[in-house]
């Protein structure tokens, strides 16, 4: 083998070995970014629950989950408007794209 086809070979391997051709550099900044969606969600998720802590009216309302943005929210109320009310409270905190309600509302 001459000295040109080996640089041109060990190029063909890597591309087999990452098989995707995504690069490290890229995985790595990959892995970045959802860890900072990450944090930023766990964020929305605690100022959203604080939110909601601070009006006693909400008090049976949790939030289920954050994730990118999208706030799900669940529980119990006794009223559509309490029920309207945490659903403002939640999309009155920055970093909320969405707010996804899986609260029960049973009149009395």
């Amino acid at each position: 083998m001459t000295s040109l086809r080996k640089p041109a070979l060990s190029l063909a391997a890597l591309l087999v070995v990452w098989g995707t051709g995504i690069a490290p550099a890229q995985a790595s900044d990959d892995t970045w970014i959802t860890t900072k969606i990450k944090a930023v969600d766990k964020d929305v998720k605690d100022a959203v629950e604080k939110a909601l802590k601070a009006n006693e009216s909400l008090e049976g309302i949790k939030v289920k989950s954050v994730e990118n943005g999208l706030v799900f929210l669940d529980g119990h109320t006794t009223n559509l408007a309490s029920e309207l009310r945490a659903i403002e409270t939640a999309y009155g905190i920055a970093g909320v794209r969405q707010v996804d309600s899986g609260i029960e509302t049973k009149e009395k």
